[in-house]
């Protein structure tokens, strides 16, 4: 692999022309082995504490987003958590605290059941509500826990150590 400077003095490679980034190297074009390369492009501390931070992030986003279970109905159902689904959620949570509702009040919520039959199952007041409290309980667990990583990654010393730190 070739590494050489353009005329601005950036470094780049000649497997993808992307630059380099790495100041103070001389005119013309250098020859390096792979792992001079590897070696060249390895993150600084700072770098793959950033990068690692938005790997755990991103998981985290796709947790929450992924779904959840509750068994306000009396058995165990997974309810979705896409953003519109959240929202959907807290207009339904809303609605069952509001003065005046009938005794028989209910409202349709999309879930599915253990064996992953997807319906729009009636749901009293009550039970919305413990849908909600159990939606609300696993987007601050999937945020307690990248919380958490987020500081083991900011904590460590390495570049092994912070790209050690996965979801």
């Amino acid at each position: 692999m070739a590494i050489w400077k353009d005329a601005s003095g950036q470094l780049h490679d000649d497997m993808d022309g992307a630059a380099l980034g790495l100041p103070g190297w001389p005119d013309g074009l250098v020859k390096l082995t792979d792992s001079q390369v590897a070696a060249l492009k390895k993150p600084t501390l700072e770098q793959a504490k950033a990068e690692q931070t938005d790997v755990v992030s991103s998981a985290c986003q796709t947790t929450i987003l992924a779904g959840f279970s509750s068994s306000a109905l009396g058995s165990a159902h997974t309810y979705p958590a896409q953003l519109v689904d959240q929202q959907n959620l807290s207009a339904s949570v809303l609605a069952s605290v509001m003065p005046g509702l009938s005794s028989g009040w209910t409202t349709p919520f999309w879930c599915a059941d253990s064996n992953g039959n997807w319906s729009y199952a009636d749901h009293t007041a009550a039970q919305i509500q413990r849908v909600g409290q159990d939606g609300k309980a696993a987007i601050l667990a999937a945020i307690e826990k990248k919380v958490g990583l987020v500081a083991q990654i900011n904590a460590a010393t390495s570049v092994s150590a912070v790209q050690a730190i996965t979801w």
